[in-house]
């Protein structure tokens, strides 16, 4: 901006745990961002958030190093980042403002609107200068549909790409990926999420890999603590499989940082492998973010990325609007 010009501002809160959501949040306030020609503020920081035992602990600056980027609050939206944050704890149930983004009357319209407003002819929100996109992140995915925008393309590879701009792992990130991959190709990425049942681990998930999973590729199996069963499950079942490995000592978690430090290297090992196994039905944001940056890195096809979009019915809160629809 010309020196002297007040700078407008996106502020991305990241407090809708976890690691998949926050993700989901900073990448869609973006788009926004960019789309209105605002700078982008993110806040993430470190410490268990509202004092709930199951938001994870890290921070920003201990997943994503600043590249590109300054995770700091600039000093003149100061003021009114700490209002957004103030309006958010006193009102922790409204809807209007908590569970919609960008506090306005007609927000649980904000998707569609994005979608149709004329941004390369007009100036959206003028009047405000610093808006604050709280938890939810659906909005977002709109952009990508905007016709001003040059969309129409696929959604999950203009999140991917939106991800690559805008998060760089730390080093510590860096070097635990390094450590799972070595020098190998990954073949067939697999993430497992709550796949354990009451009886037992899940016998449809080897039934399912049996097709992909041929003697002499390399795969690598991605599982919270609810499908370690599973997970063992399937290692046992493809002995003519070579399993890319985490360290003994890894555990992806969210109870401690180095945990979710963990957890954001698996998501980068599967997001490099040439083949993510759609997972079932069911919302899951950590495995979008993956197959978004494969979708991005791979250059996929349209109708491989098919596949990928929430399984019917679509709710536009956990899954990529389609751009036809």
């Amino acid at each position: 901006r010309a020196k002297g010009a007040d700078a407008k501002y996106i502020v991305a809160f990241a407090d809708n745990y976890g690691l998949g959501n926050r993700i989901a949040t900073v990448t869609s306030a973006l788009a926004l961002a960019v789309a209105s020609r605002r700078a982008l503020i993110v806040l993430w920081p470190r410490g268990r958030m509202h004092g709930r035992p199951d938001y994870d602990p890290a921070g920003v600056v201990d997943l994503f190093a600043p590249t590109l980027v300054d995770w700091s609050t600039p000093p003149d939206a100061q003021r009114a980042v700490r209002r957004c944050a103030e309006d958010v704890a006193k009102r922790p149930g409204r809807k209007s403002i908590k569970h919609w983004a960008i506090g306005d009357p007609h927000d649980a319209k904000t998707a569609g609107a994005l979608r149709a407003f004329g941004f390369s002819s007009e100036e959206w929100r003028p009047r405000d200068r610093v808006l604050c996109a709280y938890g939810y992140y659906y909005w977002g995915w709109a952009l990508t549909c905007n016709a001003a925008l040059g969309g129409g393309g696929d959604v999950l590879a203009d999140y991917g790409a939106l991800q690559s701009l805008l998060l760089t792992p730390t080093a510590a990130v860096a070097d635990r990926v390094g450590r799972i991959l070595g020098r190998s190709r990954c073949d067939v990425g697999v993430h497992l999420r709550k796949a354990d049942g009451a009886e037992g681990p899940s016998t449809h998930w080897v039934a399912k890999l049996r097709a992909v999973l041929v003697p002499g590729a390399t795969a690598f199996v991605a599982a919270d603590p609810q499908s370690a069963r599973t997970k063992r499950l399937i290692l046992q079942s493809f002995p003519a499989v070579r399993f890319l490995a985490r360290d003994a000592d890894a555990e992806a978690t969210r109870a401690t940082v180095n945990g979710v430090v963990d957890a954001l290297a698996e998501n980068y090992v599967l997001s490099a492998c040439r083949a993510i196994i759609p997972r079932e039905i069911g919302a899951s944001t950590f495995h979008d973010a993956a197959v978004a940056r494969a979708a991005f890195g791979f250059a996929w096809p349209r109708n491989e990325t098919l596949a990928y979009h929430a399984q019917p019915p679509r709710d536009p809160i956990f899954g990529p609007a389609h751009c036809d629809s």
